[in-house]
């Protein structure tokens, strides 16, 4: 164990390398929400499209073999259509996901406070479901109302995520590079 402790406390400055490029991507993603999230859905758009073209690819290959060829086919050309609307228009992609977003936490309420007045006979306590389907309601609600907001609101909780990350990697580096100044004390040398 003091081996592999020793052999990472010698790449520290590794850990906190990794802080900082975190840290900065943080900062990024809070001061340019936009173009995060464009970029975020242009590397989703670059994947879909590769994927969708690899899967008409196949079923082509396989039309002599497979009866079905052509349901690959179909699939890999909707996706690939996907990848380039992706591509093309990541705003408006990003915008239909929030709204996407907004419709299930308002589907999920509702269903929430369903779940609640049935339970009610059975649990107690069941007014927490009600509140947190309410919740959700109001928060697809707001979504759907300001997509925009929500878009900027998801490049500042990946950035927030990001940041704190960026902390704890840094704390990690600094006890990583004490471990090896004490590791690599005289004192200590002199008893190994």
């Amino acid at each position: 164990m003091a081996l592999t402790m020793n052999r990472l406390s010698d790449h520290w400055w590794l850990v906190a390398l990794r802080a900082a490029c975190a840290f900065l991507f943080g900062l990024a993603a809070i001061m340019w929400p936009g173009l995060t999230i464009a970029i975020l859905v242009a590397i989703f758009g670059v994947f879909v499209l590769l994927d969708g073209s690899l899967l008409v690819a196949v079923g082509v290959g396989n039309r002599d073999d497979d009866p079905r060829w052509w349901s690959l086919v179909l699939q890999g050309a909707l996706g690939a259509i996907f990848g380039l609307v992706a591509l093309l228009a990541p705003i408006a992609t990003a915008m239909a996901l929030v709204v996407l977003v907004a419709a299930w936490a308002i589907v999920s309420g509702i269903a929430e406070i369903m779940a609640a007045f049935r339970l009610r006979a059975f649990i107690e306590n069941e007014w927490l479901l009600a509140v947190s389907g309410v919740l959700s309601i109001l928060f697809g609600v707001i979504l759907g109302l300001a997509p925009r907001a929500g878009i900027v609101a998801m490049a500042w909780i990946i950035g927030g995520f990001a940041i704190l990350s960026s902390l704890l990697l840094a704390a990690m580096a600094l006890r990583l590079r004490k471990f090896k100044s004490h590791f690599n004390s005289p004192a200590t040398i002199s008893h190994r």
